[in-house]
């Protein structure tokens, strides 16, 4: 069930690097009983802006990364203290909303007209006419 997903931040190497140093990595797991899968991993370093360009072009325009052809967002929820309490997700068409340890609500969208609702009621962005009919053609138009 979607509700024994669960994801955790941990300070690990990471498996294969070439400096030993701990970061933080995500891992996300399916069920209770499923193994840990490692999602995404960063440091403490700090980057600069022509950093993030760089490191921006590979995955906005190489057709390995899913970046190219699936749309996807994520953004945490912080209650008043600051304290990280869930997070609301979209992958394709699946918006999906997880706060305190359960789904608190899911929707799938079937075009891009209920993609952009989502958007603005999940993240409160509004995505214009103009910026849906940006995504027509793509490989990550909902049809």
């Amino acid at each position: 069930a979607c509700c024994d997903e669960a994801h955790m931040l941990a300070l690990a190497p990471i498996p294969g690097a070439v400096v030993s140093t701990p970061s933080w990595v995500l891992r996300h797991r399916k069920g209770i009983d499923a193994p840990w899968t490692d999602v995404y991993a960063f440091n403490t370093t700090e980057f600069f802006e022509k950093d993030y360009k760089v490191m921006s072009h590979y995955t906005s325009t190489h057709s390995d990364s899913w970046f190219t052809y699936l749309a996807t967002c994520c953004i945490m929820l912080i209650d008043k203290d600051d304290t990280p309490i869930g997070w609301v997700t979209f992958r394709g068409p699946h918006f999906k909303r997880w706060e305190r340890g359960v789904y608190t609500k899911e929707e799938e969208c079937h075009n891009e007209a209920e993609r952009a609702r989502a958007i603005q009621t999940f993240f409160g962005i509004e995505i214009t006419q103009e910026e849906i009919a940006c995504i027509k053609g793509l490989p990550s138009e909902l049809k």
